[in-house]
């Protein structure tokens, strides 16, 4: 079963070019390291980013780190993102949102396996029901916090009622 992007065509007309040439580079990687499944995932959740209508840069950095996040946890965890991203759409910024895909990478190569990256967006969506105004200052240091924190350590810290803004002082 062979994906070709053609099959998108509907999709294609509606993104710009830069989010075109973008998406060329980035498939490219994605069918290094993704299934066919996973691709249909992959494209599909790009079509589901951007009728959030968040902006260009939310879709770019999908489709730039996803293939990272596949290849170091798997490409299961492709639809939890973007129903990760849809949730938090209601509740935080476009540019929150990007922040939380593109710490995916760094937050997969720490984690390491698919269940525990699973509850780092679980993690993220319900830090950002309670403090939303934290997650942008802890979404800027993830590699910092994972580097010294485990995901429960994590957790922990952000269930405490550690003000949000402290973020900074753990690290």
């Amino acid at each position: 079963m062979a994906i070709h992007l053609e099959e998108y065509r509907e999709f294609l007309e509606k993104i710009t070019p830069r989010v075109r040439d973008v998406l060329d580079g980035s498939y490219q990687e994605a069918t290094r390291v993704m299934s066919p499944a996973g691709l249909l995932d992959y494209l599909d959740g790009a079509k589901a980013i951007q009728k959030l209508g968040r902006g260009e840069d939310l879709l770019i950095t999908y489709l730039q780190e996803m293939p990272l996040v596949a290849k170091e946890c798997g490409e299961d965890i492709i639809p939890d993102v973007v129903t990760s991203a849809m949730k938090l759409s209601s509740m935080v910024s476009g540019e929150v949102i990007t922040l939380m895909i593109s710490s995916l990478p760094t937050a997969s190569r720490h984690l390491g396996d698919a269940e525990l990256v699973r509850g780092y967006l679980t993690f993220i969506h319900q830090f950002s029901s309670t403090a939303a105004r934290g997650l942008r200052p802890m979404l800027n240091h993830m590699d910092e916090l994972l580097s010294k924190l485990t995901l429960s350590g994590l957790r922990r810290w952000a269930n405490f009622g550690r003000k949000p803004t402290a973020v900074i002082s753990i690290i």
